[in-house]
């Protein structure tokens, strides 16, 4: 099982993940990334990992125009386009609409915001963390909810 997981703040994002690939024959190190960069986008990939190697190597990735509101960027543009280009290179990547099965999931950071594109067809946008519900940086507050301390 994947784990892929991102924070956005102050106008970035980071966004880290596991190196395991599970078969049937059991888990193995993974030598191409989950998390890579590509036209100005970070990505990180779960699932099906066919995903990942076709953002990576042959999708069009398409640019923001100026002032274009994210949001609106990710929706229109990168989904679609993803989509499309998924149905010409791995139409079996594709599940139909009926199918809730999550096949493959992508993280996307852009701008300081983070995005999550899934397989069923549906999209999840990262919600902006108020500091002072944290007590300090949302990622400070993630690392001491996992009892690291934050680097100073």
């Amino acid at each position: 099982m994947t784990c892929v997981c991102g924070v956005g703040e102050d106008g970035g994002v980071v966004i880290g993940g596991d190196s395991a690939l599970t078969t049937e024959d059991g888990d193995r190190i993974l030598r191409s990334p989950k998390v890579f960069e590509r036209g100005g986008l970070l990505f990180g990939v779960s699932g099906e990992m066919r995903v990942g190697q076709l953002i990576q190597h042959v999708f069009d990735i398409p640019a923001p125009e100026d002032g274009q509101d994210i949001e609106q960027f990710v929706v229109r543009d990168l989904c679609g386009r993803l989509r499309g280009s998924l149905r010409e290179h791995a139409e079996e990547l594709l599940p139909s609409a009926k199918d809730d099965e999550e096949v493959w999931s992508v993280l996307v950071g852009i701008r300081g915001r983070l995005f999550r594109i899934c397989s069923s067809h549906g999209l999840r946008v990262g919600h902006r963390l108020r500091r002072d519900r944290f007590g300090g940086s949302p990622s400070a507050w993630i690392l001491r909810l996992h009892g690291w301390e934050s680097p100073r």
